[in-house]
Protein backbone atom coordinates (compact mmCIF):
# COMPACT_ATOMS: atom_id res chain seq x y z
CA UNK A 1 0.00 0.00 0.00
CA UNK A 2 1.10 3.72 -1.36
CA UNK A 3 1.03 6.22 2.13
CA UNK A 4 -0.08 9.23 1.00
CA UNK A 5 -0.62 10.35 4.62
CA UNK A 6 2.49 11.64 7.14
CA UNK A 7 2.64 8.75 9.63
CA UNK A 8 3.45 10.69 12.26
CA UNK A 9 0.24 12.44 12.44
CA UNK A 10 -1.66 9.17 12.29
CA UNK A 11 -3.31 7.37 15.03
CA UNK A 12 -3.22 3.45 15.37
CA UNK A 13 -6.59 3.18 14.62
CA UNK A 14 -5.95 5.18 10.90
CA UNK A 15 -3.26 2.60 9.89
CA UNK A 16 -5.76 -0.07 10.93
CA UNK A 17 -8.47 1.57 8.35
CA UNK A 18 -6.17 1.87 5.84
CA UNK A 19 -5.41 -1.55 5.78
CA UNK A 20 -8.94 -2.85 5.88
CA UNK A 21 -10.68 -0.71 3.72
CA UNK A 22 -11.14 -1.72 0.56
CA UNK A 23 -9.45 0.13 -2.60
CA UNK A 24 -10.79 1.79 -5.46
CA UNK A 25 -12.66 0.25 -8.37
CA UNK A 26 -16.42 -1.45 -7.41
CA UNK A 27 -16.13 -0.41 -3.47
CA UNK A 28 -15.67 3.31 -4.11
CA UNK A 29 -19.53 3.77 -2.99
CA UNK A 30 -19.03 1.66 -0.45
CA UNK A 31 -16.25 3.14 1.12
CA UNK A 32 -16.47 6.53 3.18
CA UNK A 33 -14.19 7.99 5.18
CA UNK A 34 -15.52 9.87 8.70
CA UNK A 35 -13.50 11.91 9.86
CA UNK A 36 -14.65 11.94 13.73
CA UNK A 37 -14.11 8.09 14.19
CA UNK A 38 -10.76 7.49 11.98
CA UNK A 39 -9.02 10.50 12.51
CA UNK A 40 -9.13 13.26 15.25
CA UNK A 41 -11.21 16.01 14.14
CA UNK A 42 -9.81 19.28 15.38
CA UNK A 43 -6.27 18.19 14.17
CA UNK A 44 -4.82 17.14 10.75
CA UNK A 45 -3.83 13.41 11.56
CA UNK A 46 -3.95 12.43 7.61
CA UNK A 47 -7.34 11.06 7.37
CA UNK A 48 -8.10 13.44 4.05
CA UNK A 49 -5.26 11.51 2.56
CA UNK A 50 -6.15 8.62 3.53
CA UNK A 51 -9.92 8.78 2.10
CA UNK A 52 -8.02 9.89 -1.22
CA UNK A 53 -5.86 7.11 -1.27
CA UNK A 54 -8.73 4.40 -0.41
CA UNK A 55 -10.96 5.88 -3.26
CA UNK A 56 -13.42 6.79 -0.97
CA UNK A 57 -16.67 8.35 -1.97
CA UNK A 58 -16.63 10.78 0.88
CA UNK A 59 -14.48 11.79 4.18
CA UNK A 60 -16.47 13.77 6.90
CA UNK A 61 -15.73 16.77 9.26
CA UNK A 62 -12.74 18.23 7.90
CA UNK A 63 -11.91 21.41 10.10
CA UNK A 64 -8.48 20.50 9.98
CA UNK A 65 -7.65 19.35 6.73
CA UNK A 66 -4.03 19.87 5.78
CA UNK A 67 -3.31 21.62 1.94
CA UNK A 68 -2.16 18.06 1.04
CA UNK A 69 -5.01 16.68 2.22
CA UNK A 70 -6.89 19.37 0.08
CA UNK A 71 -5.02 18.46 -3.28
CA UNK A 72 -5.16 14.70 -2.35
CA UNK A 73 -9.01 14.81 -2.14
CA UNK A 74 -9.17 16.84 -5.33
CA UNK A 75 -6.86 14.42 -7.31
CA UNK A 76 -9.22 11.77 -5.89
CA UNK A 77 -12.65 13.22 -6.57
CA UNK A 78 -13.43 12.53 -2.96
CA UNK A 79 -16.65 14.61 -1.76
CA UNK A 80 -15.86 16.51 1.46
CA UNK A 81 -18.86 16.41 3.85
CA UNK A 82 -19.05 19.59 5.98
CA UNK A 83 -20.62 19.38 9.35
CA UNK A 84 -20.76 23.09 10.77
CA UNK A 85 -23.24 22.32 13.22
CA UNK A 86 -20.85 19.53 14.76
CA UNK A 87 -18.17 23.14 15.51
CA UNK A 88 -20.89 25.28 15.92
CA UNK A 89 -22.59 23.26 18.81
CA UNK A 90 -18.90 22.04 20.91
CA UNK A 91 -18.22 26.22 20.56
CA UNK A 92 -15.50 25.82 17.97
CA UNK A 93 -13.74 28.32 15.83
CA UNK A 94 -11.87 25.96 13.47
CA UNK A 95 -14.83 25.35 10.40
CA UNK A 96 -13.93 23.43 7.71
CA UNK A 97 -11.73 25.97 5.15
CA UNK A 98 -14.81 24.97 2.93
CA UNK A 99 -13.47 28.04 0.28
CA UNK A 100 -10.66 26.10 0.21
CA UNK A 101 -12.09 22.81 -0.76
CA UNK A 102 -13.97 24.40 -3.67
CA UNK A 103 -11.27 26.52 -5.02
CA UNK A 104 -8.91 22.97 -5.32
CA UNK A 105 -11.70 21.76 -7.29
CA UNK A 106 -12.91 19.08 -3.89
CA UNK A 107 -16.94 18.39 -4.61
CA UNK A 108 -18.38 20.05 -1.30
CA UNK A 109 -21.25 18.51 0.40
CA UNK A 110 -23.01 19.83 3.73
CA UNK A 111 -24.86 17.64 6.93
CA UNK A 112 -26.28 17.75 10.07
CA UNK A 113 -23.85 15.29 11.49
CA UNK A 114 -27.23 15.07 14.04
CA UNK A 115 -26.05 12.94 17.28
CA UNK A 116 -26.24 13.53 20.78
CA UNK A 117 -23.10 14.64 21.58
CA UNK A 118 -21.43 17.08 19.32
CA UNK A 119 -24.31 18.11 16.99
CA UNK A 120 -27.63 18.80 18.09
CA UNK A 121 -29.95 19.30 14.74
CA UNK A 122 -31.94 17.23 11.87
CA UNK A 123 -32.51 21.15 10.22
CA UNK A 124 -30.88 21.32 7.12
CA UNK A 125 -31.61 25.00 6.70
CA UNK A 126 -30.22 25.70 10.01
CA UNK A 127 -26.95 23.78 8.37
CA UNK A 128 -27.25 25.96 5.78
CA UNK A 129 -27.16 29.40 7.61
CA UNK A 130 -24.46 28.21 9.76
CA UNK A 131 -21.85 27.39 6.55
CA UNK A 132 -23.16 30.72 4.74
CA UNK A 133 -22.19 32.51 8.52
CA UNK A 134 -19.13 30.32 8.87
CA UNK A 135 -17.29 29.27 5.61
CA UNK A 136 -17.73 32.67 3.77
CA UNK A 137 -14.31 33.36 5.25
Amino acid sequence: MIQTHDPAKVSPVHDRAAEAMPSGGEFRITTLVNGEHLVFEFADSGGAELAAEVGALSADHLMAVSPAGIEALALAGVTAVLLPGTCFFLMKTNYAPARKLIAAGVPVALGTDCNPGSSHTESMPMVIVLAVAFFAK
